[in-house]
């Protein structure tokens, strides 16, 4: 390795640059390189040839001239930068999705819209009762063995004030939100419940 060294002024000498080991004509170059780079002036760097060494590098020099390197025993290297997925790891811990209940609930409320429309398709003159306990049977169904986590009633009439907050329904509730998806075709519906 080739090394550029910035003298101290106390027998040793601080590593400015380095590269693996070039011809002595190409030497100039790298000094002068190394002397861009550090803003040293070129005659005051001192180069030395010799094996890699690891971590940072302390030049012993002696009457101006590098006479060996070694490793700088009083540095100690900077700490590892910090994960950069760390805090976003962080901020996903914190989501209200991150538990197994808050999972569970989504699937359920996902699944009460896409097993509710085609009941309330096939059942366009059904009341809320029939239809919270069509949608409770079909979740029950949906997700054996495991609580439901959602109330089928809440779930409707939460779509019912969506659809009339973004002026899908003129007045928010069941029968409206009924009569909405019975008459809507199918490609339709799935515009607008992409915003539901």
């Amino acid at each position: 390795m080739l090394y550029a060294f910035k003298d101290n002024g106390d027998d040793t000498g601080s590593l400015l640059e380095m590269t693996v080991d070039i011809p002595a004509e190409r030497r100039g170059l790298f000094q002068a390189n190394a002397s861009k780079n550090s803003g040293v002036p070129a005659e005051e760097i001192l180069l030395w040839s010799g094996p890699p060494i690891e971590g940072k590098v302390v030049a012993i020099i002696a009457d101006g001239t590098v006479v060996s390197a070694q490793p700088d025993l009083a540095w100690t290297p900077p700490p590892p930068p910090p994960d950069p997925l760390e805090e976003l790891r962080r901020v996903v811990d914190q989501n209200i999705l991150a538990s197994e209940h808050d999972r569970r609930w989504l699937a359920q409320k996902e699944a009460a819209k896409r097993l509710g429309i085609p009941w309330l398709k096939a059942n366009p003159a059904a009341t809320l009762a029939e239809t919270e306990n069509a949608l409770a049977g079909a979740l029950m169904a949906e997700f054996p063995g495991e609580p439901l986590v959602v109330s089928p009633a809440g779930v409707i009439l939460s779509y019912a004030k969506a659809a009339r907050e973004r002026g899908y329904i003129a007045e928010e509730g069941f029968t409206a939100l009924r009569d909405l998806v019975a008459a809507t075709p199918d490609n339709q519906l799935a515009k607008l419940l992409v915003k539901l």
